[in-house]
């Protein structure tokens, strides 16, 4: 949030206590800074919509899923052609060659997954990815030191260093 220059709170979660320490953080939001919505980008996981709905309306507060129900390629297309630089940091290794982690996503990246039968936005957590640059950042990021490891069954870009370039 620093590199869009508004104010942004970081929180450390567990596995075991996500829902309760998430929930928790959204209260001691709530009253002090008059936080009255929170905007999600679910697209189509069900389970994820119910489960920000649920906490939302528990904390007394709006979600906001403004992509819910989009296409996934019309989106991933979007965000490439939008300026956006975006890098494929984790994939299923069951899913994704190895090849493909630390990369660019591009189009060359879409048309690999989709052949593959796989969302094109990674809905299912079937790879994540980071923005090092985008119209609205202040700054831009670069990964100056990384490496690909295997952890459990994903391939994992480990960053090591990285430098914060002014635009």
């Amino acid at each position: 949030m620093k590199l869009l220059g508004v104010p942004y709170l970081e929180e450390t979660t567990t596995q075991d206590g996500y829902q309760k320490e998430f929930r928790e953080s959204l209260e001691s939001l709530v009253i002090p800074f008059g936080i009255d919505a929170l905007v999600f980008g679910n697209i189509y996981v069900d389970e994820h919509r119910i489960w920000v709905n649920n906490v939302c309306e528990d904390v007394g507060i709006d979600d906001i899923q403004p992509i819910w129900n989009e296409d996934t390629e019309n989106l991933a297309k979007e965000i490439l052609n939008s300026g956006f630089e975006v890098y494929v940091v984790c994939a299923n290794t069951k899913l994704i060659d190895k090849y493909w982690v630390g990369r660019k996503m591009d189009y060359k990246f879409l048309e690999y997954v989709k052949r593959k039968g796989i969302d094109l936005c990674g809905e299912y957590g079937e790879f994540h990815t980071f923005v090092t640059n985008c119209p609205m950042f202040k700054c831009q990021i670069k990964f100056t030191d990384t490496e690909v490891l295997k952890k459990g069954g994903y391939w994992v870009l480990d960053v090591r260093r990285h430098n914060v370039l002014s635009k």
